[in-house]
C-alpha cells in the first residue's frame, strides 16, 4: 500500500470489504481499493480522516487533542450526510454512492470503481480540446449538477482533476463531491484548504459566502476556460482584489483570443459564467445552457438523462420496430477514443437503458490524431484480454455490424447472450454487432435469469443496458459432526441441530458458522446451487474439558469472570485454557488473578481485610489529594487496609505537600494545612523610571519580591507621563507583565525635567517665523530672509547646560574635554589681568578660568564633539533623544514671535535688562570694550544661567552670555537653506553655526539674527550650549 503513514494496511478488512491499496489522499481522508469479500468485486472507499485535528492509533482514528474533539465530531456528522445525500443521486455522470459504514470510530464511503483517466491529465497530454470535444464533457456533467441542485445540493469542487472519463465508453463523470469538507473549512476557518485555486468563486473563501448552483456554475465555466485556453484561471481572491482597485481583470478575456473553431455563444456562456460577482452569473444550469442555443438541458424526468451526446434519445418501450441499418461508412465506435488513456479512476456506475450517436461531421479517431495507439490497435471486433474461450461472440451476430451495445450488471460477470447466442460477459461493451431487433438475455449460475425481449440494435448509436440481477435460491442438506451443531448465517441462529436441510438460501457461495458444546466453532464456506439441493459434510474439532474450584478466604466471596458470561460454582466444568478471574466481597481487598485450567484445578485465593475510613481534612478546602506510588483515587472516607500511605497535597496558590499517613484499623482524619505559595513579583515598565505602587496591600513594590498567587492592582506613574491603574494576575509559570506609560506631552510654555537632575526644558509650539535680518544694515550670512516653518513641537532649555550639569556627566562617565586631553594647548581664553585677547591659554578648561567657577554659570570650553558626548549619555540616562537645536529652531525660539533686533524690542539701553553683554561694567584697569551697550549689567564674566528676565517664551540668556552651539554646519548665507526648520549638514561641517552673542561681544553682536561660527574642534570661554529634544507623543 502508499507509503502515506495515516493509511491501513494492505488487507486489512473493513466491514464486508478487503483494502488492496491507497487511491490517493489529502487534508479530509484517504481513498482506498477494495474487494467486496460476498460479491468479489472492487470499489472505491473514502475514509473520513481530517489531518488537521484527527489521527490514527492502533487502527483507530482519535481527535488530536480534547478541543479538537468536537470539531471532529461534527466534521464527522457532516461526512455521514454526504454520504446519505449522495446515495440518493442515481445520474450516469455523477459518482455513484453505494454504501457507507462506520468502523475505527470514523466513517466510511463506498464508490464504483471502473477505468478512466482524469480531465486534467487528458489536458496536461492534449493542452485544449475542440468545442464539440469539450461540449462532450461539460453537458453531461451540467446535466448532473441539475439533479444535484434540485436536490437542494452543491458539489462545491469541481475542477479538472474531479472529473474522470471513462475508459469503456468515454463518457464523463464527476466525482469527490467537496460539500462536507467545505462546511468543515467553515466551521474550522480553514479556507484555503476546501478552496481550488482558480477553480473555486470569491463565496468559497468565505465562511459565510452566499453560495448556490452558481458556485458550481463559476467552477465548471472555470474547467471550460481551461479545456479552451490550456490555462488555468486565475484565482478568485487576486481578480476580486483587482476590480477592488479599479484595475483590469486578470481573467483575459475569450472573446479577444484568437480561437478558430469556437463560437461566440459558447465563449460567452463561459465568460458570464466566470463573473466574480455571484449575482451577475447565471443563477441556474437552465439559465447557464440557455447561452448556448441548442444546448438546453431538459427538466427532470423519471428516466436517467442521457450520459454524453446532447442528441442521445431514450428507448421508447413502445418504439415501432425497425428493420437494420448497415452504414459501412460510419465510424466503428460512437465515442471517438480522444479522451482515452489507461489509468485508474474512483468512477460512477452507469444506469439505465439509452442510445447516444456521434456528431456525423466528427472524424474517425484515428484520423484525428489524438487516440493513443494502444487504444487504436485491436479496436472493434478484438476480444478482450481475459475473455472466456465461451464468452467469444458468435459470427452469426458480432463482428459484422456497426450497432452498438453496452451492458453492466450487478453483480459483474454476468452472462450476455442475443437470441440465445453468447457475445460475452459484463462488464460489456461491444461496437461490431449487426443492427436488428433481438432478445437480449443476462444468466450467471447463482441468479435468476433476466430476458429483456424485444431490444433494438441500430447502426452507429449505443443502446445502454443497466440491471441489478436477483439472486437465485437453493437449499443446503448439513452433515455435521457432531449431530447436535448449530448454524448460523450473518450472525443470525438458522438451526440447534443437524442434519438438517436449509431451504432458501441465496445461491452460490455462503459463509457459515457451525458449532457445539465441547467442539471448536468455526467459518466455513458453502456452495448453494440455485434451484437445487447442495450436500455439505464436515467434522468439528473436540475440545477438551475440566474442572475448577477455588478455595476461598472468606468462603462467601464472589468469583466474576469479567470477560465471560459465566456464573462461578464450585467444580464447574470448563473448556481448557487460561481464565481472568476477580475475587471480591464488601470489606476486603479484591483480587484479580489468572488461573490455567487444565484438568481437575484447584486453588486458594485469601482475601486481605479492608480497614476502616481514611480522611483527610485540608486547609483551604477543596484541596487535591493524591497518592504517591499508589493507583488509587483518593475518596473522602475511603475503606484502606492498614499501613502507611504516601501522599502529595496541592492547591492552587499554597506550596504544595507530600507526607506519610500512618493508617490503623480505627478509622484515620488526618489534618493538614497548606502554606500559602510565594511567587516571585515583577513588572517591566517604559519609562524604567517609574514610580510603582501597590493599592490594594500594604506592600513597597520590589521587583523580584515575593508575593503569594493572586490579583493585585497597582498605579504606574513618570514625569512627563499619563499615569496608569493596572490589575496583574499573578500566578505560576505566568509570564512578566509589561506596562507601557503614554508620553505626556507638557503645554506650550511649560517647564518640566526628564529626571530630577536633568536640565530643566520649556516646551514650545509648533509654528511658523521670517528668519534673517530685517533691519537696514545687515550682514550678509544673515540674508536672504526666508519664511521657516517649524512643523513638530520640540523642547529648549531654559538655559544654558550649567557648570553643575556637566560635571554629573564628566564624573559618571570619566570623561575628558578636549581642553582637559590636550592641556599644553587648553582652551581660548581672554586672559583679562594678563593679555586680554583671546588665544588658547595652557591648563585652561572648563573646570579651571580666568575668573571664579561657580556651578550655576554655564559650561564654557567644551567643543562640538565634547558637547554630542553630553547628549549621548543624557539621552541614554532619560531614554529620551537629546540633541542641539538646528539654527532654525534657535532664532525661532530666540524671536519668541518678535521681528525685531532684539526679542524684547529694539532699544538698545534696555540689552542690560535682559542680557550679560560688552557694556558700561567696571573693567580692569588698562582694558575697555569696543563699542560696548549703554548700559550696565553687573557682570565682566558669564553670569549664572538665568540671572536675566527670560523673552516670551520663558527662555533665559537668549541674548548673551555665552556663544551656543547648534547643530548645523556653517554656511555663509541663507542660500539654498530649506524652509522647514531641519539642521543645515551641508557646508563647512569642520566648523558649527554658533549663535545669541556672549558677555564679550558688542550689543550687535547680541542681535536676534546675528549668526557665528567657530571650529568643531576647538572651545572657548566664551562658547557654552542648550538642549533641545522633539515633544512627541
Amino acid at each position: 500500500m502508499a507509503d502515506y503513514k495515516q493509511a491501513l494496511p494492505t488487507g486489512y478488512e473493513l466491514d464486508k470489504y478487503r483494502l488492496l491499496s491507497v487511491l490517493g489522499f489529502g487534508g479530509f481522508g484517504i481513498t482506498y481499493l477494495a474487494e467486496n469479500l460476498t460479491l468479489g468485486h472492487r470499489v472505491a472507499i473514502k475514509e473520513y480522516l481530517p489531518n488537521e485535528f484527527a489521527m490514527r492509533e492502533a487502527r483507530t482514528i482519535h481527535p488530536k487533542s480534547p478541543e479538537e474533539a468536537e470539531n471532529f465530531a461534527w466534521g464527522l456528522e457532516k461526512f455521514k450526510e454526504e454520504a446519505r445525500t449522495l446515495t440518493r443521486f442515481r445520474h450516469p455522470n455523477l459518482v455513484r454512492v453505494s454504501d457507507y459504514f462506520e468502523a475505527n470510530n470514523t466513517a466510511y464511503i463506498v464508490m464504483d470503481y471502473e477505468d478512466g483517466e482524469s480531465l486534467n491529465e487528458i489536458l496536461r497530454r492534449k493542452s485544449t480540446l475542440t468545442e464539440d470535444q469539450l461540449k462532450r464533457v461539460v453537458l453531461p456533467i451540467a446535466d448532473g449538477l441539475r439533479q444535484v441542485h434540485a436536490a437542494g445540493y452543491l458539489h462545491r469542487d469541481i475542477k479538472p482533476g474531479n472529473i474522470y472519463v471513462r475508459l469503456e465508453d468515454e463518457t464523463p463523470v464527476l466525482l469527490d463531491f467537496g460539500a462536507a469538507r467545505q462546511d468543515i473549512g467553515n466551521r474550522t476557518r480553514s479556507m484555503l484548504s476546501v478552496a481550488s485555486a482558480g477553480y473555486s468563486p470569491m463565496e468559497q473563501y468565505e465562511s459565510d459566502g452566499n453560495q448556490g448552483p452558481w458556485t458550481d456554475i463559476y467552477s465548471l465555466s472555470a474547467v471550460c476556460y481551461k479545456a479552451i485556453t490550456g490555462d488555468d484561471p486565475p484565482e478568485a481572491t487576486r481578480r476580486e482584489s483587482q476590480l477592488l482597485r479599479d484595475m483590469p481583470d486578470p481573467l483575459p478575456s475569450l472573446l479577444e483570443m484568437d480561437l478558430p473553431g469556437y463560437s461566440r455563444n459558447f465563449l460567452q456562456a463561459v465568460e458570464a459564467g466566470l463573473e466574480v460577482i455571484e449575482k451577475r452569473r447565471p443563477q441556474s444550469v437552465e439559465e447557464w445552457l440557455e447561452l448556448m442555443p441548442g444546448e438546453r438541458v431538459e427538466p427532470p424526468t423519471d428516466e436517467p438523462a442521457p450520459a454524453l451526446d446532447a442528441r442521445a434519445v431514450k428507448q421508447d418501450a413502445g418504439t415501432e420496430r425497425r428493420s437494420p441499418a448497415v452504414s459501412p461508412a460510419a465510424p466503428s465506435s460512437p465515442f471517438p477514443q480522444w479522451l482515452w488513456l489507461p489509468g485508474l479512476a474512483v468512477l460512477t456506475s452507469i444506469a439505465g437503458i439509452a442510445y447516444f450517436w456521434p456528431t456525423t461531421s466528427t472524424p474517425r479517431d484515428d484520423e484525428l490524431g489524438l487516440r493513443p495507439p494502444q487504444a487504436i490497435a485491436g479496436a472493434g471486433n478484438a476480444a478482450r484480454a481475459g475473455d472466456a474461450p465461451e464468452s467469444r461472440p458468435s459470427p452469426r451476430i458480432a463482428g459484422l455490424g456497426d450497432a452498438i451495445l453496452v451492458v453492466e450488471t450487478t453483480p459483474p460477470g454476468v452472462e450476455v447472450l442475443l437470441d440465445g447466442e453468447t457475445i460475452g460477459s459484463t462488464p460489456l461493451r461491444r461496437a461490431d454487432l449487426l443492427a436488428g431487433f433481438y432478445d437480449l438475455s443476462l444468466r450467471h449460475p447463482a441468479y435468476e435469469t433476466a430476458v429483456l425481449p424485444g431490444q433494438d440494435l441500430v447502426d452507429n448509436r449505443v443502446l445502454r443496458i443497466s440491471r441489478t440481477l436477483q439472486r437465485g435460491v437453493g437449499a443446503l442438506t448439513l452433515l455435521v459432526d457432531p449431530l447436535n451443531a448449530w448454524v448460523e448465517l450473518d450472525g443470525v441462529r438458522m438451526v440447534d441441530r443437524t442434519p438438517v436441510t436449509l431451504e432458501d438460501l441465496p445461491a452460490g457461495e455462503l459463509m457459515l458458522t457451525l458449532g457445539a458444546e465441547e467442539h471448536r466453532t468455526e467459518v466455513v464456506t458453502v456452495t448453494v446451487p440455485k434451484d437445487g439441493i447442495g450436500v455439505f459434510e464436515h467434522e468439528l474439532e473436540p475440545v477438551a474439558y475440566g474442572t475448577l474450584a477455588l478455595d476461598l478466604e472468606p468462603p462467601d466471596a464472589n468469583v466474576e469472570f469479567p470477560a465471560l458470561a459465566l456464573d462461578y460454582s464450585p467444580d464447574m466444568r470448563l473448556q481448557e485454557g487460561v481464565y481472568q478471574l476477580v475475587v471480591s466481597r464488601e470489606g476486603f481487598v479484591a483480587s484479580s488473578l489468572t488461573v490455567a485450567v487444565a484438568g481437575d484445578t484447584r486453588r486458594q485465593v485469601a482475601l486481605v481485610r479492608q480497614a476502616e475510613a481514611f480522611t483527610v481534612a485540608v486547609t483551604p478546602p477543596g484541596a487535591e489529594v493524591d497518592f504517591v506510588g499508589r493507583a488509587d483515587e483518593y475518596r473522602e472516607g475511603m475503606l484502606l487496609p492498614p499501613g502507611e500511605y504516601r501522599l502529595r497535597i496541592a492547591s492552587a496558590g499554597y506550596q504544595p505537600l507530600e507526607v506519610t499517613v500512618p493508617h490503623g484499623a480505627e478509622p484515620t482524619i488526618a489534618e493538614f494545612t497548606l502554606e500559602r505559595e510565594l511567587l516571585a513579583f515583577g513588572v517591566t515598565v517604559s519609562p524604567a523610571n517609574a514610580d510603582v505602587e501597590f493599592l490594594d496591600i500594604d506592600e513597597t513594590y520590589r521587583p523580584g519580591m515575593e508575593l503569594p498567587p493572586g490579583e493585585y492592582r497597582l498605579r504606574f506613574a513618570a514625569e512627563g507621563y499619563a499615569a496608569r491603574e493596572v490589575t496583574l494576575i499573578h500566578e505560576s509559570g505566568s509570564p512578566q507583565a509589561s506596562v507601557e506609560l503614554a508620553r505626556e506631552l507638557p503645554a506650550p510654555g511649560a517647564r518640566f525635567r526628564d529626571c530630577p537632575e536633568c536640565p530643566e526644558l520649556v516646551a514650545l509650539d509648533a509654528g511658523e517665523f521670517r528668519m534673517g535680518c530685517m533691519n537696514p544694515e545687515c550682514s550678509e550670512d544673515e540674508l536672504p530672509v526666508r519664511t521657516v516653518t517649524v512643523a513638530e513641537r520640540f523642547a529648549l532649555g531654559r538655559h544654558e547646560v550649567t557648570i553643575a550639569e556637566f560635571r554629573r556627566f564628566a564624573d559618571a562617565m570619566g570623561y575628558q574635554t578636549a581642553a582637559e586631553r590636550l592641556s599644553q594647548r587648553g582652551c581660548r581664553t581672554l586672559e583679562l589681568l594678563e593679555r586680554q585677547q583671546w588665544e588658547f591659554t595652557p591648563g585652561r578648561n572648563w573646570r579651571d578660568l580666568e575668573y571664579p567657577v561657580e556651578d550655576a554659570q554655564p559650561v564654557v570650553c567644551v567643543n562640538w564633539f565634547d558637547v554630542q558626548a553630553y547628549l549621548e549619555w543624557l539621552s541614554a540616562s532619560t531614554g529620551e533623544a537629546y540633541r542641539l537645536p538646528s539654527e532654525a529652531e534657535w532664532e525661532f525660539a530666540a524671536r519668541a514671535g518678535a521681528p525685531t533686533p532684539y526679542f524684547f524690542g529694539s532699544d538698545e539701553e534696555l540689552l542690560c535688562d535682559y542680557a550679560n553683554v560688552a557694556d558700561q561694567t567696571e573693567l580692569p584697569e588698562g582694558f575697555a570694550w569696543g563699542s560696548p551697550a549703554d548700559c550696565d549689567d553687573g557682570h565682566i564674566f558669564p553670569a549664572p544661567a538665568a540671572s536675566f528676565l527670560p523673552n516670551a517664551f520663558g527662555l533665559h540668556d537668549m541674548h548673551g552670555n555665552v556663544w551656543e552651539w547648534v547643530q548645523d554646519c556653517w554656511n555663509g548665507n541663507y542660500l539654498q537653506a530649506p524652509q522647514d526648520a531641519g539642521a543645515r549638514l551641508d557646508g563647512d561641517c569642520d566648523q558649527r553655526a554658533i549663535r545669541g552673542g556672549s558677555w564679550a561681544t558688542s550689543a550687535a553682536l547680541n542681535r536676534t539674527a546675528n549668526r557665528g561660527s567657530n571650529p568643531s574642534l576647538e572651545g572657548g570661554a566664551f562658547l557654552g550650549f542648550r538642549v533641545a529634544r522633539s515633544l512627541v507623543p
